[in-house]
């Protein structure tokens, strides 16, 4: 690893965290697929499940704003 620079160490935070958020992104989009198509869930029944994940240790904007579609 090189120093690149003190505008260089922004970017690469970012790098990370935007790779970390597109993770939870695919986790949410692969448990939504799994509960409607695999174990038949309706929407109301996600709302429910998606709520409990968010007041627990997987409380985060994402799951949040997966709560309120």
């Amino acid at each position: 690893m090189d120093y690149l620079g003190p505008g260089s160490a922004g970017h690469y935070v970012k790098m990370v965290h935007n790779g970390i958020e597109y993770g939870v992104m695919q986790l949410i989009a692969e448990s939504y697929d799994l509960m409607t198509r695999g174990l038949g869930l309706y929407p109301e029944e996600l709302h429910r499940g998606y709520s409990r994940w968010n007041q627990g240790g997987l409380n985060s904007y994402l799951t949040n704003t997966r709560t309120h579609l």
